[in-house]
């Protein structure tokens, strides 16, 4: 189990490696920027960058195996944990 950004999954993707990829998405970019401002922690320039990195990075989700929107995080935990239970399953 790796927690890659998006391009740490394209070089596992390159790399051949036989992989599932998830990206964990949250409600709206409008959810995430106030989480971002909520914490109180960065700087405006931080949050811009961050921002512009979610911007692109969100772009990209459709190429990923799975989606889980972190909506409400013990719903989103709970269907991370079925995912990775029938990933390791196998097929049925």
């Amino acid at each position: 189990l790796l927690d890659i950004d998006v391009q740490g999954a394209g070089q596992v993707r390159n790399s051949g490696a036989p992989a599932s990829y998830l990206f964990i998405l949250p409600p709206s970019f409008e959810v995430l920027e106030a989480r971002l401002r909520g914490r109180a922690t960065d700087s405006e320039e931080v949050i811009a960058r961050r921002l512009g990195v979610a911007r692109s990075e969100i772009a990209e989700a459709d190429r990923f195996d799975f989606r889980i929107i972190n909506d409400d995080i013990d719903r989103a935990a709970g269907e991370f944990v079925d995912l990775v239970e029938s990933l390791r399953a196998g097929p049925s």
